[in-house]
C-alpha cells in the first residue's frame, strides 16, 4: 500500500481561510475578507469551484492542469513553472521572448505522466542556446581580435548579446581535461540556420569551433546540446533536498510521496553570488572567471562533506585522480592544489547531475 497525505475538502480550505480574516491588518474597507486567497486557478469561468491537478517533477518544477471531458491535459496559463527552461531561446521563433513553447513541453510531459503517448517536439533536433551578454573583459576581449578587421557595426560591443550553447563534459575538444574551463559563444543571431556555420569561442581559451548537433566532437566541430537533450535531462532533474519512502536521496527515477532528508550540519561557508550561478553552471555556462573555484581555504571546508556523498571510485576515472588521493582530501589529510580542487569539484558535479566516466 502507497504513503498518502490526508488531503483537504474544499469546505475545510475554505474555513482556514475565513479564520485567517481576522488577522487581516488592512483597511477592511479596502481590501476585506482574508489575507489567505483561494487562487483563481481554482474555478471556471462560470466561478464554479473545480479540480484542479498537479504534475511535479522537482520543488521548482511543476505545472497545474484541468482534464477536458476527452481526458487531454490542459495546462493552466500562468500556474507552469519556467524553471530549468526559461534560459534558452524560444526554438520555435528566436526573435521572440515569447514562453509559450515551455507551455507546449508541458503538456507533452504530462501527456507522457498520463500514457497518452511520447513527446517528441519537431523542434528537438536545434541546438539549445542560451542568450547572455558581454557583462565582463574577458569575454569583450575574446571577441576584439578576431573581429578587429569588422567594420564597427559588425563588431561586438560591451553589454551586446551573445549566444551561449551549452556542452557536456563528454563533449569537450578532444585533447582537452575535463577540469579545463570551457564556455562556447557566439556574435548573437536569431537564425538557427547560421548557427551551425559560425564560428564559436571559447572564452577561457580565445580558440575557435563550430558546432554540431549529431556525433561525437571532432575536428568537424564540437557537439552541444539539442533541444532534445535538454528536454530528456528536464524530465530526470532529481528533487535532490528530498529523500524516498526508505529515507535514501531522491535520484532521477523517484516518485511518488517524497519526504524530507535529514539534514547534518559539518560546517558552514559564505558563498556569496555563487549560489545564484549554480543552476547555470550545471548547465556549463557558469561564470567565466577561471579563479571562481580557486580560493582553496574556503572551499576545502565543504569537500570533504561532499566526497563522502559520492562513490570515489566513480570519481577517480572520471577525474583521472587516484582514489588514494581523493580519500585523503576527504579525510583532510591532504589539501588539493587549486586546479585539482576545480577538477574534484567538476567530477562531483557531474556525479550529481547523474554523469559518469562512462556516459
Amino acid at each position: 500500500r502507497a504513503e498518502a497525505v490526508q488531503s483537504l475538502t474544499w469546505d475545510q480550505v475554505q474555513t482556514i481561510v475565513d479564520r485567517f480574516s481576522a488577522l487581516n491588518p488592512y483597511d477592511r474597507g479596502k481590501v476585506p475578507g482574508s489575507i489567505l486567497k483561494i487562487e483563481n486557478v481554482n474555478f471556471d469561468d462560470q466561478g464554479r469551484q473545480r479540480e484542479v491537478w498537479a504534475y511535479a517533477i522537482s520543488a521548482k518544477r511543476y505545472a497545474l492542469f484541468t482534464l477536458s471531458p476527452t481526458g487531454e491535459p490542459l495546462i493552466e496559463e500562468k500556474y507552469h513553472s519556467k524553471h530549468g527552461l526559461g534560459l534558452y531561446m524560444n526554438p520555435l521563433n528566436p526573435e521572440s521572448e515569447n514562453t509559450d513553447w515551455i507551455e507546449q513541453v508541458w503538456r507533452g510531459v504530462v501527456r507522457e505522466a498520463l500514457g497518452l503517448g511520447s513527446f517528441e517536439p519537431a523542434w528537438g533536433h536545434k541546438p539549445a542556446v542560451i542568450r547572455s551578454n558581454v557583462s565582463t573583459p574577458e569575454v569583450y576581449k575574446r571577441f576584439r581580435s578576431p573581429r578587429a578587421e569588422c567594420g564597427y557595426e559588425e563588431q561586438v560591443k560591451p553589454f551586446n548579446f551573445l549566444m551561449s550553447a551549452t556542452v557536456s563534459g563528454t563533449d569537450r575538444p578532444p585533447g582537452t581535461r575535463p577540469s579545463d574551463p570551457f564556455r562556447l559563444v557566439a556574435p548573437y543571431s536569431t537564425n538557427p540556420a547560421e548557427w551551425t556555420k559560425l564560428s564559436w569561442i571559447d572564452v577561457h581559451t580565445g580558440r575557435e569551433y563550430q558546432i554540431r548537433t549529431e556525433g561525437e566532437s571532432g575536428p568537424l566541430g564540437i557537439r552541444v546540446r539539442t533541444f532534445d537533450d535538454v528536454l530528456q535531462r528536464f524530465r530526470r532533474h532529481p528533487e535532490s533536498k528530498s529523500a524516498d519512502a526508505d529515507g535514501i536521496e531522491a535520484g532521477p527515477d523517484t516518485g511518488g510521496l517524497l519526504r524530507r532528508r535529514n539534514v547534518e550540519v559539518q560546517t558552514i561557508l559564505h558563498i556569496g553570488k555563487e549560489a545564484n550561478e549554480l543552476e547555470r553552471g550545471t548547465e556549463g555556462v557558469g561564470s567565466s572567471d577561471p579563479q571562481e573555484f580557486d580560493r582553496v581555504d574556503d572551499l576545502c571546508q565543504d569537500l570533504g562533506y561532499w566526497l563522502a556523498r559520492v562513490n570515489l571510485g566513480d570519481l577517480a576515472k572520471l577525474v583521472d585522480i587516484e582514489e588514494r588521493l581523493l580519500r585523503k582530501y576527504r579525510s583532510g589529510e591532504r589539501r588539493p592544489r587549486p586546479a585539482q580542487l576545480r577538477l574534484v569539484r567538476w567530477g562531483i558535479a557531474r556525479i550529481a547531475a547523474g554523469e559518469t566516466a562512462q556516459a
